[in-house]
């Protein structure tokens, strides 16, 4: 979920590309750009079952809603000039994130669908409706609702990125994995991502990390909502982000995998640590001076 203060600032470029990038990265880009979502009746749709929260958004200035689909995803939207933006980053994000872990089964079997509002007040109708207040973009199962503002393109592919990595994640993994290290997976693989579509990195980050080293990580893995201080709510954000960091590139993709399969099942962090990287760490004291040695560098 990406609360609206702490919504990642991006420049948005429509045409994809800049920076040094790999043969396959450039190859998918180049497929993306070329995708057209096709629009369709709702009735036509090929996955029509959605959530209360689903029918809640499209019973919202009803008539406004356009309806469009592509490999993996169907987009709502009310504005024309945001259907093939989203869908193409989406497309890419979800081959960004299944060639980054080595995932090889979607264990989805429909599409995902996307809901974008482009008005304050039907967005803020959406929020009042869902019990769900101050937040640019939220993720539910396989339904991912996005507040993009038509004078604010800066702000919706960072949202989007974030976003994008739970609504991927969720075809691929059963269960759901705890509060930390969904959310630092998340902005770990949104900044991945992002970087690799559009060549540069994802903007300033408009997160206080002031307070990092204060928050003891051990007892961090074991919120399950979020805070209520916005600062410290900024800092999980950026602790958990750096923490999942240290385990891919210190693991790699395959035994991460492992080790959230893990946690989905039993959300206890020391124990499944022990079964996938102490031969890497030694123990989660070393584990943690790394960690701290990363927040430094901040």
């Amino acid at each position: 979920m990406m609360l609206r203060s702490t919504i990642l600032a991006a420049v948005f470029f429509i045409s994809f590309g800049g920076g040094a990038a790999s043969p396959n990265e450039l190859a998918q880009r180049d497929r993306v750009s070329k995708i057209e979502a096709a629009d369709k009746p709702f009735d036509q749709l090929s996955h029509q079952q959605i959530s209360e929260a689903g029918k809640a958004a499209l019973g919202i200035d009803g008539k406004k809603w356009k309806h469009a689909e592509a490999d993996h995803f169907i987009i709502h939207y009310q504005l024309w000039d945001v259907k093939n933006r989203v869908i193409r980053e989406a497309e890419y994000y979800y081959w960004k994130i299944q060639d980054d872990l080595k995932l090889s089964k979607d264990l989805a079997n429909h599409k995902s669908h996307i809901f974008v509002f482009q008005d304050d007040d039907g967005w803020n109708a959406f929020q009042a409706a869902t019990g769900q207040h101050g937040i640019a973009g939220v993720t539910t199962g396989d339904e991912f609702f996005s507040y993009y503002p038509k004078k604010k393109d800066k702000d919706f592919s960072g949202t989007i990125a974030h976003e994008m990595t739970h609504l991927v994640f969720n075809r691929f993994f059963t269960g759901r994995p705890p509060l930390w290290l969904n959310e630092g997976f998340a902005e770990y693989q949104a900044h991945n991502a992002f970087q690799s579509l559009f060549g540069k990195r994802l903007g300033a980050i408009n997160k206080d990390s002031s307070l990092v080293g204060q928050i003891d990580f051990l007892k961090m893995t074991t919120w399950t909502s979020y805070q209520s201080n916005m600062s410290v709510n900024q800092a999980f954000y950026v602790k958990a982000q750096l923490a999942v960091g240290l385990l891919v590139d210190k693991g790699g993709p395959e035994r991460f995998v492992q080790f959230i399969n893990t946690m989905i099942q039993n959300p206890d962090f020391p124990a499944a640590f022990n079964r996938h990287y102490r031969d890497i760490f030694k123990d989660t004291d070393k584990f943690l001076k790394e960690l701290a040695r990363k927040e430094k560098r901040l």
